[in-house]
């Protein structure tokens, strides 16, 4: 799996390429492809809000620009 930096964390899943691997943005503002298990580990968070935001749209109190 190709990691995108040296200790940069995951800020936002952009979307799942398949089922295993998903395309994310970094702290730096680089992209890359990370596992799901890596992102599931370090921010679970994150896939929480991506199939939220999947199913139920946008949540209203976020400003979206």
């Amino acid at each position: 799996m190709a990691r995108e930096g040296s200790g940069d964390s995951i800020v936002g899943i952009i979307r799942f390429l398949n089922h295993q691997q998903l395309h994310v943005q970094y702290r730096n503002g680089r992209q890359g492809i990370a596992s799901r298990d890596e992102v599931q580990s370090t921010r679970p968070d994150l896939i929480k809000e991506y199939y939220r935001e999947f199913f139920h749209g946008p949540s209203k109190s976020k400003k979206r620009g």
